[in-house]
């Protein structure tokens, strides 16, 4: 069985390999003719691109707004649907709405209905939801969409609560404990921060 082994940028050592590798970054190697000259170039851009964010917040907003009018859009349309339904199960018969809801089993499908269309309705925010196994990276995954370090991220556990972000003028943060365990969690990552 072959296995494949990755190699950090100074344990490349044939100029083909580098070339290659640069290729895949992305970064030009025009002018450059030795090997450690490569290097040097890859490290430079690689190291300049940690430390600043890949969007700004006017693309993350742009990317968020076109999202939540695709999902407008979409709930629009499967809203229609359901109140086209709805308006042809009301001028059915009786009998066939009894047939139908026994072959549909125990749920009343005409409250499903209702309930769904209620469910539909626009709302005045768009919703988006990221969950993962603990130290997954979802917090590196906010701050990055956003642009800027919001939420604190590290190797370990670090955010280990629920949060909830909005827009709001002014940057801040506020803490809204469901349990009282929580509590020393939130104080000890507040003070971790200095808030």
């Amino acid at each position: 069985m072959a296995t494949c082994k990755t190699k950090t940028i100074e344990e490349i050592d044939d100029l083909w390999e580098m070339l290659k590798a640069m290729e895949a970054f992305g970064i030009s190697h025009s002018g450059l003719k030795t090997l450690d000259e490569m290097k040097a170039k890859v490290k430079e851009e690689l190291d300049a691109s940690v430390d600043k964010p890949c969007w700004t917040a006017g693309q993350t907003y742009q990317i968020l707004s076109e999202a939540k009018k695709s999902d407008t859009e979409k709930r629009e349309r499967l809203l229609e649907l359901y109140i086209r339904t709805e308006e042809f199960l009301d001028q059915m018969e009786t009998d066939f709405i009894e047939t139908l809801q026994k072959s549909l089993g125990d749920s009343d499908f005409k409250t499903t209905l209702k309930k769904n269309i209620s469910d539909l309705k626009p709302r005045g925010q768009y919703i988006v939801l990221v969950a993962g196994e603990t130290s997954a990276g979802k917090s590196s995954v906010i701050n990055l969409i956003l642009g800027e370090d919001l939420l604190p991220y590290a190797l370990l556990s670090t955010t280990s609560t629920i949060c909830e972000m909005k827009y709001g003028e002014k940057p801040k943060i506020g803490v809204h404990l469901k349990q009282t365990d929580e509590i020393h969690a939130i104080l000890k990552f507040a003070a971790g921060y200095g808030f």
